[in-house]
């Protein structure tokens, strides 16, 4: 686990942002957002949504890399 920026409830994890991203591994980033949006840097996939989004995101992501 970690968080992509510095906040009190970061404390005790590290912080990963694109910038941590290479040809080979990858970072997933998922914001609280008014606005549901995607996108994809290089190795860099983040999503953005409210709750019920990111939620659904997270079960496709989860469906797609298990192969069902």
């Amino acid at each position: 686990n970690a968080c992509y920026k510095d906040t009190k409830s970061c404390k005790d994890l590290v912080i990963k942002t694109c910038d941590d991203a290479t040809r080979t591994t990858g970072v997933i980033i998922f914001k609280y957002s008014n606005k549901t949006k995607v996108s994809l840097n290089g190795t860099c996939l983040t999503f953005e949504g409210d709750n019920e989004n990111l939620i659904k995101y997270v079960d496709k992501l989860t469906i797609t890399i298990n192969g069902l």
